[in-house]
């Protein structure tokens, strides 16, 4: 369950503490993203009244029907139509017919090539400002990180948004919520392939659509003061807002799902120590399953399995040098073996006597 009270919290806070820069990014994301249609219906409506006053052959038409009023039952469509095709009216429809078309296409050219990555961009600035203080020029990411394949996935999710639009509006809304978070993922990964992309953004908001909707729902009241300001509080208060609450929304789905670091509130400093998870609780509402890494053939978000990171092999060191072995000597000469004294019997004479001198006398005599 998702806490938008302090989602909104901590969207406002990061908003105000980058303040004029959260604005002027706004009112790019709200003059291009929002405000491309409003330029072509502007442009269609100064031709028409244009093309109304100086046209006299469009005069004399409103003139000839100035009694329509009077002659209303009387009316008759085929002849209204024949006078006015005579009256220069074919021309008329054939220029306005060209340029509601040349509209069509630039607004299309428009929306694909421009307002689509500007919204990757405008994810990429809040969502960073909601950790640190962004730099406008972050708004320029996505036309200098692989361009033409964010124009490709943008391009993909209005399209399959527009489809399921023909089935009603109920599925082209729900599949609004589902892709919601596709500009996020891009500016995290902007060379993630389109569809990935988009199955990534449906699996992170199963369970959480609902949650958005009463989420966007609870900006009504912004919307109604609005208006009583001729749009000036939109300019300077509640687009920022908005938009820094929906990178927010983003962060707390994403933590949901993958579990991870969670910055603390812009503008303060956790305690030293605190676990990251004890303070992202309250954000999300309750505490996320730890990160899941799926066995093979059961990754949530494609058929594939990401490949394993390709580490760098370790260092080859040469071998040791081999010493060459030992010389053998020859072996030492046998020692003879010392000579035994001779052992004498005590009964048998000796040829020397002792008197008890220290010098032995002999037996023999002098000479």
């Amino acid at each position: 369950m998702l806490d938008r009270i302090t989602i909104k919290q901590r969207g406002k806070a990061a908003f105000k503490a980058n303040f004029w820069v959260c604005v002027l990014v706004a009112l790019v994301l709200s003059l291009v993203v929002g405000g491309g249609a409003g330029i072509g219906s502007a442009f269609s409506f100064r031709f028409n009244v244009n093309y109304s006053v100086n046209n006299p052959d469009t005069e004399d038409i409103i003139g000839g029907f100035s009694d329509f009023g009077d002659a209303i039952d009387s009316f008759d469509a085929g002849q209204f139509f024949d006078q006015f095709m005579s009256h220069g009216g074919g021309i008329a429809l054939g220029v306005l017919g060209g340029i509601a078309v040349v509209t069509a296409i630039f607004g299309t050219l428009v929306t694909v090539f421009l307002a689509a990555p500007l919204q990757v961009g405008g994810a990429r600035f809040f969502f960073e400002n909601g950790e640190r203080p962004a730099a406008f020029e972050t708004l320029a990411f996505p036309f200098k990180n692989n361009y033409l394949g964010i124009v490709k996935t943008m391009f993909l999710q209005n399209l399959f948004i527009f489809l399921w639009s023909l089935l009603f509006l109920i599925p082209g809304i729900i599949k609004s919520y589902a892709y919601r978070l596709v500009p996020y993922i891009l500016a995290e990964a902007p060379g993630m392939d389109s569809m990935e992309a988009l199955h990534r953004s449906e699996d992170m908001m199963k369970g959480h659509k609902w949650e958005a909707f009463v989420y966007d729902l609870s900006f009504f009241g912004w919307y109604v003061l609005c208006g009583f300001t001729c749009g000036i509080l939109a300019i300077f208060y509640v687009n920022p807002y908005k938009y820094a609450s929906d990178a927010e929304l983003y962060r707390a789905v994403k933590y949901l799902n993958y579990g991870g670091y969670v910055p603390p509130m812009p503008g303060t400093q956790p305690p030293e120590g605190t676990p990251d998870a004890q303070y992202a609780a309250p954000f999300c509402g309750r505490q996320p399953q730890p990160p899941y890494y799926p066995p093979q053939g059961d990754y949530p978000y494609t058929s594939q399995q990401p490949e394993a990171p390709q580490y760098p092999a370790a260092p080859q060191y040469p071998a040791a040098p081999q010493y060459p072995a030992a010389p053998q000597y020859p072996d030492a000469p046998q020692q003879p073996a010392a000579p035994q004294d001779p052992v004498y019997d005590a009964d048998e004479p000796t040829d020397s006597v002792y008197d008890g001198d220290e010098n032995p006398s002999s037996d023999a005599p002098e000479d």
